[in-house]
């Protein structure tokens, strides 16, 4: 089976420390602002590079 690279996104409410931060741990990473398109939304892009070895078991 091939593998292909995909993208998942994510918009948390950036109001809600507890809920950034989970997605951080399981490797989710800000993108920055795209003027007139977020608005007060946080967009977060995953980075499986950025999931620390423990979170991955």
């Amino acid at each position: 089976m091939e593998r292909r690279d995909a993208n998942i996104f994510i918009d948390p409410d950036p109001a809600s420390a507890r809920a950034v931060r989970a997605c951080e741990r399981t490797g989710f990473r800000a993108i920055p602002d795209h003027p007139g398109r977020t608005r007060d939304r946080l967009l977060m892009r995953h980075d499986p590079a950025g999931v620390p070895p423990q979170a991955k078991d």
